[in-house]
């Protein structure tokens, strides 16, 4: 006797379905009928179901408060899995895979605008199961991504999170303000000049020193702000060691020098030089200030100069030390900064040149972070004009 055909999950349809017997909420449209935004959310919460309508209830208080706070007219929203899975239950893969047909019928007709994923869940069924294995800080950072006939898809925390951990709420409220009032794209992409070797290294340095301290050079004494970063092979400075150093002294430019062919002494002497340098500046610019000064005495013996702290600034202007603020998402979200560090590989398997190209973009961001908000906040902090 042949075995039978094994069929599709999808094609199973609601009659192989756990959920069968339970509440189906259907889609709800607001506004033009089509290619309005659509909001992608994981399956209906308990006063959806109870109702048989999305956006009802205590727990739709909410989206329908950022719906209302953003101006959004025209909108769907729906669900990976239409059926209400049960109080404090999420709903299965097999069950939402059951549902795609549903789901993906949907997306196909309304042909929205833009999607907001929201949750991980949304996230997965839209971009793929590879895509969807990123971490969530990853998928928001990145967004928003494009598919295939160019609909942006931007990933957000889910309502339920939020309403769980209510440290979430800054950067829910960010995901929304980037999908419906974007930064304008301020990014400088910056020219990275490499140097090798140690012997390229002084040959710059030499020369950088006479200009740094020259007014015809720099139109005020030591005027410019310099920022400054690390690349190394982790985050313990006793135990892992530093691969590439940067500086910025303009967005427009990145100085990176390869320490990680340096012997222990010359890369002292190297990161002595450039602490030098660091004096010689304005102010010193960091991003997570603590991580680069640990790394700087480590393999120094010297401790560099007290700076401005993007991390710290944005901590101070926000309040809440739960909402994120590591250096891509901050320049993406203020900059609308392009996604530069896809291809990373953080494991060691990324070649020093590569390395190198996105330590200076690193220092560029962190520069251009300080240029948009922290410059005016450390001269008003000093009732001084610019």
């Amino acid at each position: 006797m042949a075995k039978a055909k094994k069929t599709a999950p999808f094609e199973w349809g609601c009659n192989e379905c756990v959920l069968k017997d339970l509440k189906r909420v259907p889609p709800k449209i607001v506004g033009k009928d089509t290619r309005g935004v659509l909001f992608l959310g994981e399956s209906p919460t308990d006063d959806e179901a109870e109702g048989g309508q999305l956006l009802t209830g205590d727990q739709s208080k909410l989206m329908t408060y950022m719906i209302n706070r953003f101006q959004i007219k025209d909108y769907a929203i729906t669900n990976c899995v239409l059926c209400y899975p049960g109080k404090k239950k999420k709903a299965k893969v097999k069950e939402i895979l059951r549902c795609s047909v549903f789901r993906d019928s949907f997306v196909q007709e309304y042909a929205p605008s833009k999607i907001v994923c929201l949750g991980k869940t949304a996230a997965k069924t839209i971009l793929g199961k590879e895509l969807g294995k990123e971490k969530m800080y990853i998928l928001r950072e990145r967004s928003p991504f494009l598919l295939e006939d160019g609909t942006p898809v931007f990933v957000a925390h889910s309502p339920k999170a939020i309403t769980k951990q209510h440290k979430l709420v800054d950067d829910f409220l960010a995901d929304f303000q980037f999908a419906f009032d974007p930064p304008p794209n301020t990014w400088i992409t910056p020219e990275v000049l490499y140097h090798p070797t140690r012997g390229a290294w002084v040959d710059w340095y030499g020369g950088q020193v006479d200009d740094i301290t020259r007014p015809d050079i720099f139109p005020e004494a030591f005027a410019r702000p310099v920022a400054v970063d690390f690349e190394t092979t982790g985050l313990h400075p006793k135990i892992h060691r530093p691969t590439t150093i940067s500086m910025s002294w303009w967005p427009e430019e990145s100085i990176v020098v390869n320490l990680k062919d340096m012997n222990d002494e010359e890369m002292a002497v190297t990161l002595s030089e450039i602490a030098h340098l660091l004096e010689l500046s304005e102010r010193v610019i960091y991003h997570e200030s603590k991580f680069d000064m640990k790394f700087f005495k480590q393999w120094s013996d010297i401790k560099p100069p007290l700076g401005w702290d993007t991390k710290i600034a944005d901590y101070a202007m926000k309040g809440n030390p739960e909402s994120s603020r590591g250096l891509k998402y901050l320049a993406r979200r203020m900059l609308y900064a392009p996604v530069y560090d896809a291809d990373i590989d953080f494991e060691g398997n990324t070649s020093i040149e590569d390395m190198a190209t996105y330590n200076g973009m690193d220092t560029s961001a962190t520069y251009q972070i300080y240029d948009s908000t922290g410059r005016s906040l450390f001269y008003a902090a000093r009732g001084w004009t610019e």
